[in-house]
C-alpha cells in the first residue's frame, strides 16, 4: 500500500469509527480529498493497523467496542513507532474529552461534523507532521 512520500499530496488515513455508516462517510470525504484510506472498526484493529501501516493520520472515535478510544490513544502515543502519528480525535460526547490529554490529539472535533471541517483538522494534521 502508498502511504504518500514527501512529494506526493497522497497520504494514507487511518479511520478508526465503529459506527459503518459514519465510517464510509469519513472514508469518502477522505478519498475524494485523493488519500488514501484505510478503515478499523474498533481500537485493538486500530492500534495493530496503525503499527503495521504507519498512516499519515489517524481519526479516532472515542466510543469504540473493547479498547476505547482514550486508550487507543495512549498506546499509539506510549509507542515510539506511532508517537509521531498525528491522532484526531471524533467524538459526539464531548464530556469524554475533559478526561483526556487532549495535547496528545493533533485536533479535537464533535460530531457531526461537516466534511470540510474534517478535512481542513487532517489537512492541519498533514501540514504538521513531519513526514
Amino acid at each position: 500500500m502508498d502511504h504518500g512520500t514527501a512529494n506526493d499530496h497522497r497520504r494514507t488515513i487511518l479511520v478508526c469509527e465503529d459506527d459503518p455508516m459514519v465510517s464510509v462517510f469519513f472514508q469518502d470525504v477522505f478519498k475524494t480529498a485523493g488519500h488514501q484510506v484505510v478503515s478499523a472498526p474498533d481500537g485493538e484493529s486500530a492500534v495493530r493497523l496503525a503499527t503495521e501501516l504507519q498512516p499519515s493520520v489517524v481519526t479516532l472515535d472515542i466510543d469504540l467496542p473493547g479498547l476505547d478510544g482514550g486508550a487507543v490513544i495512549g498506546r499509539l502515543k506510549a509507542n515510539p513507532v506511532t508517537a509521531h502519528i498525528p491522532v484526531i480525535i471524533i467524538s459526539a460526547h464531548p464530556g469524554w474529552l475533559t478526561f483526556l490529554d487532549r495535547h496528545q490529539a493533533a485536533a479535537v472535533l464533535e460530531k457531526p461534523c461537516p466534511p470540510w471541517e474534517l478535512q481542513a483538522a487532517v489537512e492541519d494534521a498533514l501540514a504538521d507532521s513531519p513526514e
